[in-house]
């Protein structure tokens, strides 16, 4: 029998808990059975139409990082999973509990840049605030590796999607006010490199930046 600690939990942990907890973008927490239970039959029709998790890369171009698309063996545990009750089974079967930064991260950060707070209109023209950027400095005094870099809104519910690169100091570089920009690129999230993979956070005069780039929805992001 498909039971909840012994077939679906590892799924959650693998696939679904990085936005399904407390603090990140879902709004419900798949960690423990007593949140999970009251979702089943949701899930099982969001997992067979592939809606979630949410995935949009066309495996057949391919191998991708971080995916998180779910097998279709693991799709048909969920299925029978909510078919027959969604059956908790035995705590003890549970696999380890997936371990968690603290405050919403994915990746535990060894910097955090803070974002200029921003107001955001209660009733924006169209309910859409125009793609703006916001460039902040890194502190870095010397060119720097970076391995991973993470978003995390101060405001979940009204954040549609962040974006950040690493660009070097201009003389005409205004800081920590947002601006328009015209050019978009979508992602959002965290990304990890692999190992031997990196980013050059570059600085000029100690003033290297990163270009926050936002459909101004958020509110105050950090960057990790």
């Amino acid at each position: 029998m498909v039971t909840f600690y012994k077939d679906v939990l590892p799924i959650l942990e693998r696939n679904c808990q990085t936005c399904h907890r407390p603090g990140n973008i879902a709004p419900m927490s798949f960690l423990t059975y007593e949140t999970t239970r009251p979702w089943a039959k949701a899930m099982k029709a969001a997992v067979i139409t592939r809606k979630m998790p949410p995935w949009f890369a066309d495996p057949q171009y391919g191998h991708f990082l971080n995916d998180r698309s779910l097998k279709q063996q693991e799709i048909d545990t969920i299925v029978q999973w909510a078919d027959n009750g969604a059956p908790q089974g035995d705590p003890k079967e549970a696999p380890p509990a997936a371990e968690w930064p603290e405050n919403g991260w994915t990746t535990k950060p060894d910097i955090v840049l803070k974002g200029v707070p921003f107001t955001v209109q209660a009733a924006p023209s169209k309910n859409v605030i125009e793609w703006m950027t916001l460039v902040t400095p890194t502190g870095f005094t010397k060119d720097t590796w970076v391995t991973s870099v993470e978003i995390k809104p101060s405001e979940l519910g009204i954040t549609h999607h962040i974006c950040v690169s690493f660009v070097p100091h201009r003389p005409d570089t205004v800081y920590n006010t947002f601006l328009w920009v015209d050019k978009q690129r979508d992602g959002t999230g965290a990304e990890v490199a692999p190992t031997a993979r990196r980013i050059l956070a570059p600085t000029s005069d100690g003033r290297g930046r990163v270009l926050a780039g936002r459909a101004a929805d958020g509110v105050n992001p950090n960057t990790g």
